[in-house]
């Protein structure tokens, strides 16, 4: 007799392991994905505990026009063109970015995020709805911070599949503008 094993589910993630569970009951997936690259590129290494991201208010109260330190307030709403929030939240958008991966569902686009180098990413679809992700890739895993579930590491090699796993659940529309910012300091 074969067994045959199931694949190892997390939140609808395939080969996933979870670090932390996110909480993003007041809708600022941009804020919590600009917030945890720039924690993580100022410490060098992803940021693998929630910290601050465990207060949506927080993170809410820093991408909404409050003071920054050493900085005067932004008048950019959140959820605003990536090109002005990415650097107002100390992000250099690197050359040649944004991509707008070629698609017809979500497994070409995230077997196109997969192919991409080591670095710190950022992730928007704007159609059919509006929502923002980020992920580091870093040698053979990638760290993945779904805002709505929190922050994941996934091997490389199975980014694609885990990804559209948990993306399945929504429908795919060919006008979904989805792009790939690689960002540094």
């Amino acid at each position: 007799m074969t067994w045959i094993s199931a694949v190892p589910s997390v939140d609808g993630f395939l080969w996933a392991r979870k670090l932390f569970p996110t909480n993003n009951v007041r809708g600022v997936c941009a804020a919590f994905s600009q917030t945890w690259l720039t924690l993580s590129l100022i410490g060098g290494a992803p940021v693998k505990n929630p910290g601050i991201l465990r207060s949506p208010g927080q993170i809410q109260a820093i991408h909404q026009g409050r003071p920054r330190v050493g900085a005067q307030p932004s008048s950019t709403p959140l959820g605003s063109s990536s090109l002005v929030t990415l650097p107002e939240s100390g992000l250099k958008i690197q050359t040649g970015y944004p991509k707008l991966p070629y698609s017809t569902n979500w497994k070409d686009i995230y077997a196109y995020l997969a192919s991409q180098p080591d670095g710190h990413y950022y992730l928007t679809i704007k159609s059919p709805f509006r929502h923002a992700m980020a992920c580091i890739i870093l040698g053979s895993e990638v760290y993945y911070l779904e805002p709505q579930k929190g922050l994941y590491v996934i091997p490389k090699a199975k980014t694609s599949d885990s990804l559209t796993a948990f993306y399945s659940q929504y429908t795919w529309s060919s006008g979904n503008d989805y792009k790939i910012y690689q960002v540094g300091t």
